[in-house]
């Protein structure tokens, strides 16, 4: 099969006016999540589409090696991720993060988290750092951890 990337901008300048077709496009990633198709993309871009939530199907995608849900206002991310095992890359920047979510130490190949600018000015946005030991063994395979411009506690 030869699809394998799959790239939607939600910020995209023809239709940055109109947020109704920004939700038809999620619809179609939606759709398409229930698919055929799903298994064999592997790299998914969700960009700048204003989600809060994350639609749990995203765990159908089970080929992904990237993703990218920049720029959106996401603070958690569904369980139905753990699915993703071959994911490499995930990016993040950009959202309302207010601690690594769970699901994320599940993904145990890896190597990429940018979770870079998801904190604003007051501490109740500030990154909260794992502290558990069995969860910080998942850094064992990044090579990049990006959280910078976050206030990081502990």
């Amino acid at each position: 099969m030869g699809l394998i990337e799959l790239t939607m901008y939600g910020m995209d300048l023809t239709n940055i006016h109109n947020h109704n077709n920004n939700q038809e496009e999620i619809k179609k990633i939606i759709s398409l999540s229930h698919s055929e198709i799903a298994i064999h993309i592997e790299k998914l871009t969700v960009y700048g589409f204003d989600l809060i939530n994350l639609f749990d199907s995203i765990g159908n995608f089970t080929s992904l090696l990237e993703l990218d849900l920049g720029c959106n206002f996401l603070t958690d991310l569904p369980k139905s991720m753990e699915n993703l095992k071959n994911l490499r890359k995930l990016f993040l920047q950009g959202n309302k993060f207010q601690k690594i979510p769970d699901v994320i130490f599940e993904l145990k190949n890896l190597e990429i988290l940018d979770m870079f600018y998801n904190s604003e000015e007051t501490n109740e946005t500030d990154i909260v750092m794992p502290t558990e030991k069995e969860k910080i063994n998942f850094l064992e395979n990044l090579a990049l951890f990006d959280i910078e411009s976050n206030n990081k506690r502990t």
